[in-house]
């Protein structure tokens, strides 16, 4: 039986969840397999191998796991980042965040709860603060802030006290 038994099922005009097969290139091999050019429902396109459109792999342009269209802004990649280091062993801050009982609130594990809780980022300059440095990432615990305004914030700074004025030294 030759690899294009199963792959002949994948012709012009069959539907593969939102897909829609507009062309085939058995001429083209991936790995020795066709190459079947889509349409999304979305009205998007996608290129994708036969065998993963057979096999229920792919069902979109990538449309259904983009939902929130905020995948590769600063504001995704800092949510993306506390989750990792709050919830994934093998993330290099783990035993830092994790590792110490530090948590994401159950909201928060969901982007777009982060997102209409917090907002976008202000600036390239500001990063997530926990108030609270031993406490979790909740909306009563965090807020956005500059760098000279975090490092007043950490477990190990020290104030210098003068003539009632006081001053962070790190």
């Amino acid at each position: 039986m030759s690899r294009w038994s199963t792959e002949t099922k994948v012709t012009v005009g069959s539907k593969f969840g939102l897909l829609t097969v507009h062309y085939v290139d058995r001429d083209y091999y991936k790995h020795h397999h066709a190459i079947a050019f889509c349409l999304c429902d979305c009205g998007g396109s996608h290129k994708v191998r036969t065998d993963s459109l057979l096999r229920g792999e792919t069902k979109s342009c990538g449309c259904l796991v983009r939902t929130h269209g905020k995948s590769k802004t600063s504001t995704y990649m800092t949510w993306y980042c506390m989750v990792g280091r709050c919830t994934k062993p093998e993330d290099v801050g783990f035993r830092w965040y994790g590792g110490r009982g530090i948590r994401v609130c159950e909201r928060w594990l969901k982007f777009e709860n982060f997102l209409e809780d917090m907002g976008e980022k202000p600036s390239k300059d500001h990063t997530l603060d926990r108030m609270d440095v031993d406490g979790n990432y909740e909306l009563d615990n965090c807020r956005w802030a500059t760098k000279a305004e975090q490092s007043s914030n950490r477990g190990y700074t020290r104030m210098w006290l003068w003539e009632e004025h006081s001053e962070s030294v790190g």
